[in-house]
């Protein structure tokens, strides 16, 4: 009997989880760009298995585009580590879903979408949650939870990075609903952004921390690279049977899944107030998807 599309959703979100625990575990220790390239190289190895199941006749456009955007991916994801490795696990992965309100006033500003009153409530509810994440007892004033968000430059990586994950996603629903196959884009995408971090660490390292890594830490690198793997194949696999609008608040449950285990697991401070701020934040998200 096959899964239905919300069973590969939320095994997208579990291993999500999985993921983004490890990576905090292995950033405690190792730079973002040591750990970036190391995993990349299982990964690279891990995408090859696609291959019988990629088709062949794309337009060069295509392929050109999807390189494009696998740079701005690439870097995104090495400032997400940086500030992953620097910040509570239990702050970063809430902010994540930011994304759907980035996404909305793209579409606004760009498409000329006009909100509807549950996508304005859904705006409302992750501003809201962006708000309680950095409550504390310490503020001096209704705006200081604002105002601490940009205080930290790996804060503002992170609002950075998710400002252009979000363009990124927009061109990719495009790309996958008008000229590509998702899985053969899955493919192209993995394969580029393994060879950019291979590459940057060649001309910055000589690819000496690989080759560290490799002989000491491997099989943390190859777990990281499954799970990372395992999480987009089964989100696209999802995307495949089901609208965007139904996969994508499921998946959002991992960004909760990680608060809670990231911050328990890593000793962070306020994980319950956090926690909170998640759900109203994947709330939010479910309203402006609906």
């Amino acid at each position: 009997m096959a899964f239905p599309w919300y069973l590969w959703a939320l095994l997208s979100a579990g291993a999500l989880t999985i993921t983004s625990v490890m990576e905090k575990k292995m950033l405690i220790k190792e730079h973002a760009m040591e750990f970036a390239a190391t995993r990349s190289v299982f990964s690279l190895i891990l995408v090859m298995l696609l291959i019988p199941f990629i088709q062949i006749d794309i337009g060069w456009k295509s392929v050109l585009l999807i390189f494009v955007l696998s740079w701005v991916v690439t870097i995104g994801l090495l400032y997400r580590f940086k500030a992953v490795r620097h910040l509570e696990l239990s702050t970063v992965s809430p902010l994540m879903n930011l994304s759907s309100l980035f996404l909305l006033v793209i579409a606004y500003l760009v498409l000329g979408e006009v909100l509807s009153p549950l996508q304005l409530a859904g705006l409302f509810f992750i501003v809201g949650g962006a708000y309680f994440l950095e409550v504390s007892s310490h503020s001096t004033g209704l705006l200081e939870p604002f105002k601490r968000l940009f205080k930290s430059r790996h804060m503002i990586y992170v609002l950075l990075v998710t400002l252009a994950f979000s363009f990124t996603a927009t061109i990719e629903r495009l790309l996958i609903t008008t000229q590509i196959e998702v899985f053969t884009y899955f493919f192209l995408l993995w394969l580029f952004l393994s060879l950019n971090f291979i590459v940057l660490d060649y001309v910055k390292f000589d690819l000496r921390e690989i080759k560290h890594d490799l002989q000491h830490r491997s099989w943390r690198h190859f777990f990281c690279a499954f799970f990372h793997f395992i999480a987009a194949l089964f989100y696209f696999k999802a995307l495949s049977m089901a609208f965007v609008t139904l996969v994508v608040p499921i998946k959002r449950l991992s960004t909760l899944a990680t608060t809670v285990v990231g911050g328990k697991m890593f000793h962070e401070e306020r994980v319950a107030l956090k926690s909170v701020a998640c759900v109203l934040m994947i709330f939010g998200t479910v309203l402006i998807v609906l």
